[in-house]
């Protein structure tokens, strides 16, 4: 047999099973009303189709989870103290608001004594250098010196021009601005108190270093946050999770407005194989407070085309695909639906059902017995359909 034919029969193979699948799936089970009964087969209303765009009113006020209030990365902001050295003192105070640029903390710090004596030491070396230039500069006009030690003495002094340069910065990275430089090199003063100003403006949520502290170049003094929006992240399970669409809204009991969906996270959570929402809430006032548990409602819209509710005893599965069995004049007929949700005894299904149509919720196993070609003598009991 050629790969030609040998693929030609796969497909022809592939389509009759498929062609089966949907026959077993399409076809009427027959059944009289005497073997319904005596199968104790009772049968539900199917729930009334939620409209596209409409709230899902699957729990009452939205789907209910538990999370917790924080604050987003980008409004956050750390005081660190630039230098070495030992906190002397915390002009701020948990809960207080700070400007940016504003005092919060000083340091005394001896590594602020050595980088003012490299710095004031580099000024000196380039005041000897540029000295030298003149000095170059004139005996090359006269004739005296070569061209090459003139261009010795301009190498010279532009070396100490960038290490003076580069002490400059030190300190002004530290905290130091143009002011105090100069009054530094005019004076000569050396001075080790250094005050650490808040880069951004913002609440002072926590403080962590006290007084008379050691602290390292880089240490955390103040911890600053800022803007009016918080973050709430929810924890929901596979399902739920994907169920919840970017933009549906979040209420929490004693907020007025409401937030709104911003991110879901694709992957689960390895410890409790959670989905993690994260909700933006702006401007909540003092409904919300970083660290708050609280418990939220998502108010989720409905995904394109009506969903219905439906028992969750009402499935079987057959092949991977989720059956109900539908009630119809002279028998049962099996329809695939597709699951949206699962939430204790209900499951919410995006298939399409006619008006009145009763789905079978006692009896069922009895009921896929029949399907599969148990017989007419076998399927006369639940007991029978069961095995």
């Amino acid at each position: 047999m050629s790969i030609r034919v040998a693929i030609l029969v796969l497909g022809l193979l592939v389509q009759a099973a498929s062609q089966s699948a949907r026959a077993a799936a399409e076809e009427l089970i027959r059944l009289s009303d005497l073997q319904v009964r005596r199968a104790g087969v009772t049968v539900e209303p199917v729930g009334a189709p939620t409209p596209p765009g409409a709230s899902d009113p699957a729990s009452e006020g939205g789907l209910a989870l538990h999370g917790t209030v924080t604050v987003p990365n980008r409004a956050v902001s750390v005081v660190n103290s630039p230098l070495a050295g030992t906190l002397a003192a915390v002009a701020v105070d948990t809960g207080d608001v700070v400007r940016a640029g504003q005092r919060v903390a000083t340091v005394y710090s001896p590594q602020l004594l050595e980088w003012q004596r490299d710095y004031l030491q580099s000024a000196s070396q380039l005041e000897l250098a540029h000295a030298r230039t003149q000095r170059e500069e004139a005996l090359f006009r006269d004739g005296i010196i070569s061209q090459s030690r003139l261009q010795e003495a301009l190498v010279a002094e532009r070396q100490a021009t960038l290490q003076r340069d580069l002490h400059a910065q030190n300190l002004k990275l530290a905290g130091i601005g143009d002011d105090a430089l100069g009054r530094l090199g005019g004076s000569s003063a050396l001075d080790g108190t250094l005050a650490i100003h808040a880069r951004a403006g913002g609440t002072v949520v926590e403080q962590l270093a006290s007084a008379g502290q050691h602290l390292e170049a880089g240490a955390p003094v103040l911890k600053l946050t800022g803007g009016d929006m918080l973050w709430l992240e929810l924890q929901a399970s596979r399902e739920q999770g994907a169920s919840v669409r970017i933009g549906d809204a979040v209420h929490v009991d004693g907020c007025q407005g409401a937030g709104r969906i911003v991110a879901v996270n694709p992957q689960l959570s390895a410890a409790n194989q959670a989905v993690l929402l994260r909700a933006a809430f702006a401007r909540p006032g003092n409904c919300l407070r970083p660290n708050q548990y609280v418990e939220a409602r998502v108010a989720r819209a409905a995904a394109a085309g009506a969903r219905v509710s439906l028992p969750a005893a009402a499935l079987v599965q057959r092949n991977g695909t989720d059956f109900v069995f539908v009630r119809e004049s002279g028998g049962f007929r099996p329809v695939a639906v597709t699951v949206l949700e699962r939430s204790g005894a209900r499951v919410l299904s995006g298939t399409a059902f006619k008006p009145g149509s009763e789905v079978a919720i006692r009896g069922v196993a009895w009921l896929k017995g029949a399907w599969l070609g148990l017989g007419p003598d076998e399927a006369t009991t639940p007991e029978a359909g069961a095995r």
